[in-house]
């Protein structure tokens, strides 16, 4: 028995009782590094078929993030911006065509950066009816 029994207190096995304590508090307050910021609303909407060309390309996030890039793209190709809020930490984004939208498919996509330091991206499709 001498062999599978531990003295009371002892650490042997486990290390000391305050390395453990404070491992499990630094971990505990650690943000997970797999937490990315999600878009919870977009205009125009996923998926939505538009009979006019939208004003504004806008998306909202559950946390506020600074856009590293928000590129369209359209049946010609790449659509030109002109004013953008990517260079602002925030929820809400917002970019404002620079030309003519024709009729198509197209497609935005973003990618950004959270204040902590995680990076996060998404995108969406909208087509424009003749």
């Amino acid at each position: 028995m001498r062999g599978l029994a531990y003295r009371v207190g002892s650490t042997r096995g486990i290390g000391h009782p305050c390395r453990f304590i404070a491992l499990a508090i630094l971990l505990g307050g650690a943000p997970p590094l797999w937490a990315q910021a999600e878009m919870v609303e977009s205009f125009p909407e996923d998926g939505t078929r538009l009979e006019q060309a939208p004003e504004e390309l806008t998306i909202r996030l559950d946390e506020p993030l600074r856009l590293t890039l928000f590129a369209v793209s359209g049946p010609e190709g790449m659509v030109e911006l002109g004013d953008t809020t990517q260079d602002t930490l925030a929820e809400r984004h917002r970019a404002v065509p620079a030309g003519r939208m024709v009729p198509g498919e197209y497609r935005i996509v973003w990618r950004g950066t959270a204040a902590s330091g995680t990076t996060s991206a998404g995108g969406y499709r909208f087509e424009l009816m003749e």
